[in-house]
């Protein structure tokens, strides 16, 4: 079911990305209302899944890898919103929020597919 909502903010987030160049201020409150349903996500599997119990020295690699994304995500999306704030009160910062971009979208991604092998692979 998590791999489920988070393919769907993903695809929300994709769709948020082509709102950029076609209008400002619904490309901000979309891309605000993504950022928030993963960090919305993020809290129900911390809370919910006890996710950080699982955080340990005995991790599978590819959970390394899977947490090594994520909070690489939350990280760039807590730049994102401050860089997204400034561009709306008028700064020039749009080639920082395009490299940026370029980093959110594959971390987002790679979290994404990391995510689903871990389920993939998980014993029954």
């Amino acid at each position: 079911m998590a791999n489920l909502v988070s393919f769907v903010i993903l695809a929300f987030l994709l769709f948020g990305r082509s709102l950029a160049h076609k209008n400002r201020r619904l490309h901000a409150a979309w891309m605000s209302f993504v950022i928030a349903s993963d960090f919305a996500l993020i809290a129900y599997l911390t809370l919910a899944r006890r996710a950080l119990s699982k955080v340990n020295s005995e991790m599978p690699p590819l959970l390394m890898v899977h947490l090594t994304f994520a909070i690489s995500t939350v990280v760039l999306y807590l730049v994102a919103v401050t860089i997204g704030i400034r561009l709306l009160r008028g700064a020039q910062h749009r080639n920082l929020m395009r490299k940026l971009d370029r980093l959110i979208v594959p971390c987002r991604i790679l979290t994404f597919l990391t995510s689903l092998a871990l389920q993939l692979s998980a014993k029954p």
